[in-house]
């Protein structure tokens, strides 16, 4: 039976820099009480555009990197100690959302060094918690570059981002054997020229030329994109036709690598525009429930953008506790459901 709950969480490494090792305590426990089996750290470096200076989140031994802070070794203690699995998110840069609107030999050039620096990344951190305890809590790794339906619609585009990524995928397996993950999104503004079934094809490709893991989609139910304007009915119609996306993920992805898994990555938050700017609030639990039933049928687990960001206890302790009893109600249900079909089969089997 597939649980209808979220087992995860992104998490932003700015968000919980100043973390304490009792606040590290605080949030676990309570991601136990959740049912959460993972967390996604959504990078382990980026570059400070103004200066070109590139941070690490652990003790590195790269050269030119600077450790701004050794959150990987808190995190991954916090994880051993509640026995949540962290996903390790490899490098960012925020150029890439420009990159991508470029040249395929322009996006070429660039992606590959930044595969490059991905790899000497990923060998680094493995070498670094491989061999001590903390290496049980590692799930495996993260890419954490975006493809989406839009700007990865032509052929050469697409085959340049599935070549490089293919080498950190490669990579990653070879030197930890441990799965990797990305997150790639769908933009339904423009389902007209670029929907579903395109959609489900850059799925396939992706799936079937880097070997990738699980790919976990971006249901961009709260971003504006998908609402087109600030009006709920639009989001609510995004809401309504989410799964026909999912439906041909699972479709691309199965008939190109059966061992590609399918997640489903729910926003729960709601993206507006305000005095020109976006502003982010946390999503109701009433349609973040909506987006898990409707999701379900179609993926093997439920991660969430993000749970730690807006639905928290320590943003919110409301909506907290109004998720915690949905994951009580329905484990509750499923229990009930459960001994009432072991009781079927001791009796009439």
């Amino acid at each position: 039976m597939k649980e209808k709950i979220i087992k995860g969480t992104f998490i932003q490494p700015e968000f919980i820099i100043d973390w304490s090792r009792e606040e590290y305590d605080k949030h676990f426990e309570r991601y136990l009480e959740l049912g959460f089996d993972h967390i996604i750290l959504q990078w382990s470096e980026y570059m400070e555009p103004k200066t070109g200076t590139w941070f690490t989140y652990y003790p590195t031994n790269i050269f030119n990197r600077i450790t701004k802070n050794d959150l990987l070794t808190k995190l991954l203690e916090a994880g051993s100690k509640y026995q949540i699995k962290v996903y390790l998110g490899l490098g960012t840069s925020k150029d890439w959302w420009s990159i991508i609107k470029k040249s395929p030999m322009e996006f070429d050039k660039w992606f590959s060094k930044q595969a490059d620096e991905n790899i000497i990344l990923l060998k680094d951190i493995w070498s670094t918690y491989s061999n001590n305890c903390y290496r049980q809590a590692i799930a495996g790794w993260y890419i954490a570059y975006e493809p989406d339906n839009i700007n990865f619609n032509s052929k050469e585009k697409r085959n340049v981002f599935i070549k490089h990524c293919e080498r950190i995928v490669r990579t990653g397996h070879e030197y930890s054997k441990l799965p990797i993950v990305m997150s790639p999104f769908f933009n339904r503004a423009f389902e007209q020229n670029y929907g579903p079934q395109k959609w489900g094809g850059l799925m396939h490709d992706i799936a079937k030329g880097t070997g990738i893991d699980i790919i976990a989609v971006q249901d961009g139910i709260g971003c504006r994109r998908q609402a087109i304007d600030d009006k709920e009915q639009k989001r609510s119609k995004a809401l309504k036709d989410v799964d026909k996306w999912f439906k041909a993920s699972l479709k691309g992805i199965k008939k190109a690598r059966n061992n590609t898994r399918l997640w489903a990555d729910i926003e729960t938050f709601t993206e507006k525009i305000e005095e020109g700017k976006s502003v982010f609030y946390s999503a109701s639990i009433k349609r973040i429930v909506k987006q898990i039933k409707i999701e379900k049928p179609f993926v093997e687990k439920i991660t969430s953008f993000s749970f730690q960001a807006y639905q928290d206890f320590d943003k919110d302790e409301e909506l907290f506790e109004s998720y915690k009893k949905y994951v009580s109600d329905y484990k509750s249900r499923n229990e009930g459901i459960f001994w009432l079909d072991r009781i079927f089969h001791i009796f009439f089997k």
